[in-house]
């Protein structure tokens, strides 16, 4: 797969990837606050009760490894 064949790590997509994780686990989705963007989103969840980390998918591209 080469980079622009892979979906972007964004926003929208790590949101996405949270709210599907939320009804896995039976949280509301509704009102989530990202914190941080950059090599993981960090996301508020519940008001705060719950604080959830949405990272890249493991067959990231090797400049993204540190």
């Amino acid at each position: 797969m080469t980079m622009s064949e892979q979906t972007a790590f964004d926003s929208p997509a790590a949101e996405s990837i949270l709210r599907r994780a939320c009804i896995l686990v039976r949280l509301d989705p509704d009102g989530v606050e990202m914190l941080r963007l950059g090599d993981y989103a960090v996301f508020r969840i519940d008001g705060g009760r719950v604080v959830s980390r949405v990272g890249r998918h493991a067959n990231c591209p090797p400049s993204a490894h540190r």
